[in-house]
């Protein structure tokens, strides 16, 4: 730029001082110099109109990058947002260990061959909560957990179950419970009877005696299971405890089967 801006004053310069020599007899010299400074007087103007035109690109380019960052503030203020004020609860794919199928509720004639079923570590209970649901494969035995109550599933359970006393957030705290009852039941069903200590053997005979032709083949855990678990759970069989349960039922997380002085709740998804 200041390049051509002294080439341009330099012909300018020179101009003015062939025109104050210029008279009706100049020579042809003269004349073939001022041709040549009307040649890069062109030149020079053609320059400039090309300069004034990559000005105007720049500055519409300027006015575009000035709007991507009012976008990208406008964007960065909404991700902010969500951020502080993202939900306590959200689906996830946990991947959880998976069990042998066989036996899962033993007949009678085969209860002595669970001393030959792999030992699972108890610990993974506190430190894997799951809440997806996942297929079973053939020869494989997940026990499936309760999924969270979305937003929308939230909304169309009725006024009255509720009272608005309940939030979603209590229902889904309640649900890491019921997950956590479900993972202590089917982990000690599968593990070694030689590793359980006389209390999670006392568990094991109870979850199998709780077992009926409603629940067979079916992942279910008791009213008794909630009150008498190993686990840190916060769920109370209580008024609000109750009506947790109803608003799962009413979900479609869990269904009540009644029998035997007992209510089992089968985990649906």
């Amino acid at each position: 730029m200041e390049t051509m801006m002294k080439e341009f004053n330099d012909r300018i310069r020179e101009l003015k001082n062939c025109m104050l020599f210029r008279t009706e007899g100049t020579c042809e010299e003269m004349d073939e110099l001022l041709r040549e400074l009307r040649d890069s007087l062109s030149e020079i103007e053609t320059r400039v109109s090309q300069m004034l035109k990559f000005l105007g690109e720049e500055k519409a380019a300027i006015e575009r990058t000035d709007e991507i960052r009012a976008k990208l503030q406008s964007q960065h203020d909404h991700l902010e947002w969500i951020s502080q004020h993202l939900p306590k609860h959200l689906p996830g794919n946990n991947e959880y260990p998976t069990f042998d199928r066989t036996n899962v509720y033993p007949s009678n004639s085969k209860l002595q061959e669970q001393d030959t079923l792999q030992e699972i570590d108890l610990s993974y209970i506190e430190e894997n909560p799951f809440y997806v649901p996942q297929k079973p494969t053939n020869d494989t035995f997940i026990a499936l957990g309760l999924s969270y109550v979305t937003v929308t599933e939230f909304e169309r359970v009725p006024k009255y179950i509720h009272n608005n006393r309940i939030s979603r957030d209590k229902v889904n705290e309640a649900i890491d419970d019921f997950n956590k009852v479900v993972r202590e039941k089917y982990t000690i069903l599968k593990s070694q009877q030689s590793s359980l200590s006389h209390i999670m053997k006392q568990k094991y005979w109870e979850y199998i005696e709780a077992d009926n032709e409603e629940t067979r083949g079916k992942d279910f855990i008791t009213e008794n299971d909630l009150k008498t678990t190993n686990q840190k759970i916060n769920f109370k069989m209580d008024a609000n405890g109750r009506a947790i349960i109803s608003i799962l039922r009413h979900c479609g997380k869990i269904k009540e089967i009644r029998g035997g002085g007992q209510v089992r709740y089968v985990i649906i998804g």
